[in-house]
C-alpha cells in the first residue's frame, strides 16, 4: 500500500485500517505535514469544491481537474 510505504498513514493498529472512520484535526495535520515533506513533484492537480461553487468554475484555471459535490460530515 503506497500510503503506508510513504509513511503518510499507519492505520489504527498493525493490521487495521479504517478508511471510513473519523479523522481528528490532529491526525489530519500530521498527514498534511507528511505530504508537504515529500519531495515528489506534482504533475497533475485535482480539487473538489462545494456544488454551489460550480457557477464560478471558469474562474478556477490552475487545476487539471475540478469536481463538484456535497460533503459527508
Amino acid at each position: 500500500m503506497l500510503i503506508k510505504t510513504l509513511n503518510l498513514m499507519s492505520g489504527t493498529s498493525e493490521n487495521s485500517f479504517k478508511p471510513t472512520g473519523k479523522l481528528s484535526d490532529k491526525s489530519a495535520k500530521v498527514i498534511l505535514n507528511r505530504i508537504a515533506k515529500l519531495e515528489i513533484p506534482l504533475k497533475w492537480q485535482h480539487v473538489c469544491y462545494a456544488i454551489n461553487s460550480s457557477s464560478q468554475m471558469d474562474k478556477i484555471k490552475e487545476y487539471d481537474a475540478i469536481s463538484f459535490g456535497w460533503g459527508n460530515y
